[in-house]
């Protein structure tokens, strides 16, 4: 590129001396040339500037694919392989690599990073990690040392999808199929109570019972019968072992929840974790099976009216789980609960520019 456009200017600042013409710059430039050198001379170096430009230009062209300008090429095939709805998979798939490609290496990822800017961590963030995947040098530091908290992907002008990018990165090194594991989960089920309305706590809301007890209190408020999962001990949705790159034993608990759904027979999933809610709507096959989380439930429970709530004085900030707003684009709902029962403040970093708590299963 170095070489490219001053050549370029020069060729035809020679093509402006010699014939006349040409734009404000060319036409300025070559009127001084043929002022300072004779025609003969211009005669002599027209053809070989033209030449060095045409061999700069073709020379790049060929380099290009081992370059970082091969976005250049990459970027236009990833627009309607997007309307084709193709998308990276957990497996590594030649598709893979447009999105990789079509990186320019801008470098707007790295600012919303919260390792960079908290933590002063200056190497592993996704503009790094797509060049050393492009390269055959990516390291399992670079790989795992991130929160996959999605905001580096939120503002990414060509929509790169880079914690797909990073799970199958990771499945590659750290995955482990092995028949034997979990085959415990085939005669397991810990699972009470029946009902169309299916209520999963997840791990998260099981270490944090008050959130469970409080769904609970919920259920019998407005008389639902419910079924649930993981009152006494469950399974986990799989996304923790999903993102630290054990594909085939995440995909185990996936089969196994998938069976346990459909066998009671349930229309209606409600969970309180953001990480399950995102797992049930991209990693499981529920047709038939409406997920929501609970802040999505309770905001449909209260414009229905069955749901009776009082207006109080208290104030309340809310913030924007990264796998709920940004990973399952739920912002409205949660908002409008908080609001039935108080006044919302929204703090300076919300929505899809809402910071990660830093308790990241990913990392």
């Amino acid at each position: 590129l170095w070489f490219i456009f001053p050549a370029r200017l020069v060729a035809e600042s020679l093509t402006a001396a010699l014939y006349g013409g040409n734009g404000f710059l060319t036409g300025t430039l070559g009127g001084l040339i043929g002022e300072l050198l004779p025609t003969e001379v211009l005669t002599t170096l027209y053809e070989p500037a033209w030449w060095f430009y045409s061999s700069a230009l073709g020379l790049f062209f060929v380099a290009m694919p081992f370059s970082r300008y091969m976005h250049i090429f990459t970027e236009i095939p990833l627009i309607f392989l997007r309307r084709w709805r193709l998308r990276p998979t957990l497996e590594r798939k030649s598709y893979d690599n447009f999105e990789v490609e079509a990186c320019s290496r801008c470098g707007i990822c790295i600012d919303p990073c919260q390792l960079q800017e908290d933590l002063g961590i200056h190497d592993t963030q996704s503009v790094y990690f797509l060049r050393d995947r492009r390269y055959n040098m990516l390291s399992l530091k670079v790989a795992n040392n991130c929160l996959m908290c999605g905001r580096c992907e939120a503002v990414c002008p060509v929509g790169i999808n880079h914690t797909t990018l990073r799970i199958n990165s990771r499945a590659k090194r750290r995955n482990i199929p092995h028949e034997g594991r979990y085959r415990y989960l085939t005669s397991l089920d810990r699972s009470s109570g029946e009902g169309k309305v299916g209520y999963f706590a997840g791990c998260m809301s099981s270490l944090t019972p008050a959130v469970q007890h409080s769904m609970e209190r919920i259920f019998e408020a407005i008389g639902e019968t419910v079924w649930y999962a993981d009152k006494d001990g469950g399974v986990c949705c799989g996304r923790p072992l999903m993102l630290s790159g054990e594909t085939d034993a995440a995909r185990k608990m996936v089969a196994y929840n998938t069976d346990l759904f459909r066998r009671h027979e349930i229309t209606t999933l409600v969970t309180s974790c953001p990480i399950c809610l995102r797992s049930f709507r991209e990693n499981y096959h529920l047709d038939g099976i409406e997920v929501l989380h609970h802040s999505q439930y309770l905001d449909r429970l209260i414009a229905e009216g069955r749901l009776s709530v009082k207006q109080g004085a208290e104030s309340y900030s809310y913030h924007d789980p990264c796998e709920l707003g940004r990973g399952s684009e739920v912002y409205d709902e949660p908002r409008r609960v908080i609001e039935a029962v108080g006044e919302l403040r929204e703090p300076r970093h919300s929505r899809r520019d809402a910071l990660c708590c830093g308790s990241s299963l990913a990392n």
